[in-house]
């Protein structure tokens, strides 16, 4: 069975800690209730929930012996890359275990093991300590331990228990396949994937002339197409935790040019790799509303680093001319025939919603002018390139921000803060506001899967 336990290291000073934790509390109760095919009909003032809290917070530490990356073996690439999947099914888990509240934006999140015993929790359990814009926590994944020479994960052998009675014996040459995908229905996949076990079985008997590769494979996508999901949530989250980054880390702080250069950098990193991950091909079409936000900020974010290179005539930084380039291969790569996600997209809706799908334009250019030095103003000016969206709609009005202040027309100088607050402002609210009306438009509900997880299933120990 799928247990987790958790402690808390911190709550973000500007919350009410006792109030946070009885929200969190009870989410946990309610996503638990919902797997178990129930509701949760308790509150955050409930009983139970202020008992759990004030437990939670008593035993608050931040002395867990969390394995460092650098305690971690030499790996492979290969293996590098099933660590990264690892600790997307982890966060997948946690984040089905205690979702995030309304507000709370997941900013780090590190997959690792216990070096030592922590209380009754055994060393090398598997971790996930996660870092949101309201609390640390570390979830203990108490079903799997870590592998120290190779960080592969085990999992312990489940008790068996019989299976429902609509798999009687019987004589037809399907029935070994049959026991076999019922057992991995209900034995072997983790929740709350198993809680399709009950519900499918009842269809799948001996005699009635199911097309069993039909099934099997309409299962293994859907159980796909999950955890698709469930990564591109999390993608998602890291863009969400650059653009609060921006408007708390970087905006409207002075700091040194190279500081904010290697700012910059990390930012770009991060938004990179979220970039590439959605242009594999799993994610190509479900991730595209998240593709197009990643897109879009990347570029933004390479055009504050050609302002900070030189913020007199940032048209001549090597970085004006990756924005104009770097547009161009996001615009083919979204709209490619074959390949692109919008034209699979679009093939594949025949509702209305059709007509609102981002709609990628060619690379598009504002050229705008401003001068240092009052009477004597010496003028220059720079052109801005920009990819265009219904949700982004990037017009001069945009540059009007550069040019708030009378005497300073350009927010990449240093001694202009408030023109840069502002532009970063814009830029945090414009993206915040597309990321959110983009999530639900293109989100698919499964609704099929809805129905299935509302039926109840032998509980594996």
């Amino acid at each position: 069975m799928t247990t987790i336990r958790f402690v808390l290291e911190s709550i973000a000073p500007s919350l009410d800690s006792a109030g946070y934790l009885r929200r969190k509390l009870a989410g946990q109760l309610a996503a638990a209730a919902a797997q178990g095919g129930v509701e949760w009909e308790g509150g955050d003032e409930s009983p139970q929930v202020q008992a759990a809290a004030d437990s939670v917070w008593a035993n608050r530490s931040t002395g867990v012996p969390v394995t460092p990356a650098s305690g971690f073996p030499p790996l492979s690439p290969a293996e590098e890359k099933l660590l990264s999947i690892r600790k997307a099914c982890a966060s997948g888990e946690v984040t089905r275990f205690s979702p995030l509240l309304e507000g709370e934006v997941p900013l780090e999140e590190q997959f690792s093991y216990l070096q030592e015993d922590y209380g009754a929790i055994p060393k090398n359990t598997a971790l996930l300590r996660r870092t949101t814009n309201q609390s640390v926590m570390i979830y203990f994944l108490t079903h799997a331990s870590v592998q120290e020479t190779t960080v592969q994960l085990s999992y312990p052998e489940p008790v068996r228990t019989p299976l429902p009675q609509v798999l009687a014996a019987s004589d037809t040459p399907d029935w070994e396949t049959l026991i076999k995908f019922g057992e991995g229905l209900v034995w072997l996949l983790p929740e709350p994937f198993n809680i399709i076990g009950a519900a499918i079985l009842p269809v799948i008997f001996p005699g009635n002339k199911t097309d069993w590769q039909a099934i099997f494979k309409s299962l293994a996508d859907m159980i796909k197409q999950d955890i698709v999901h469930l990564d591109i949530e999390s993608l998602d989250g890291k863009v969400k935790g650059v653009l609060l980054d921006l408007d708390s880390n970087y905006r409207g702080i002075s700091k040194p040019v190279n500081e904010k250069q290697a700012q910059l950098d990390d930012y770009i990193s991060r938004v990179t790799e979220v970039v590439g991950t959605l242009q594999e091909k799993d994610f190509r079409k479900p991730g595209l509303a998240v593709f197009v936000s990643a897109a879009s900020l990347h570029l933004s974010l390479l055009e504050e680093k050609a302002m900070l290179e030189n913020h007199q005539a940032p048209q001549n930084s090597q970085y004006s001319q990756k924005v104009k380039e770097q547009a161009g291969n996001y615009i083919s790569y979204v709209t490619d025939p074959d390949s692109g996600p919008y034209p699979l997209v679009k093939a594949d809706l025949k509702t209305q919603r059709a007509a609102h799908l981002v709609s990628i334009s060619e690379p598009k250019s504002h050229t705008d002018s401003y001068c240092h030095g009052g009477a004597a103003a010496s003028c220059t000016s720079f052109t801005y390139w920009y990819f265009e969206d219904p949700y982004a709609k990037y017009t001069s009005q945009k540059y009007e921000d550069y040019r708030k202040d009378k005497d300073h027309y350009h927010s990449g100088k240093d001694d202009c803060q408030p023109a840069r607050d502002s532009y970063y402002r814009g830029i945090v609210s414009s993206y915040q506001a597309k990321l959110d009306s983009l999530e639900k438009l293109m989100t698919p509900v499964n609704k099929h899967w809805k129905q299935l997880a509302a039926s109840g299933i032998p509980k594996r120990p």
